[in-house]
């Protein structure tokens, strides 16, 4: 029987900063899988990542909470179409 490979699949990669390795030591898990998630997803409301991440939502509003006094993270608000303001967390990125 010959087994034909049909090759591997396209990766589906997360670039992740350099210095999210040097934070690493001083995260804990749920700051490491909310940032993870963010990474990946790039912006996300906080039902988005708990449901990304497993976590529950006060274990997120944790993490986003203290990954923004780190200074990890941006913050905006949109309006839902019932005019609702909802907030988006996104990785902080140097300009």
């Amino acid at each position: 029987m010959t087994f034909s490979f049909a090759g591997f699949s396209l990766p589906n990669t997360v670039l992740i900063p350099e210095e999210v390795f040097h934070l690493l030591p001083d995260l804990s898990g749920v700051e490491v899988k909310v940032l993870l998630f963010l990474l990946q997803k790039q912006d996300a409301t906080i039902p988005e990542i708990a449901a990304g991440t497993g976590l529950s939502r006060p274990a997120v509003t944790r993490g986003l909470h203290l990954l923004e006094g780190r200074g990890c993270l941006e913050t905006s608000q949109v309006a839902t179409e019932r005019n609702r303001k909802v907030n988006i967390y996104r990785i902080r990125f140097r300009q």
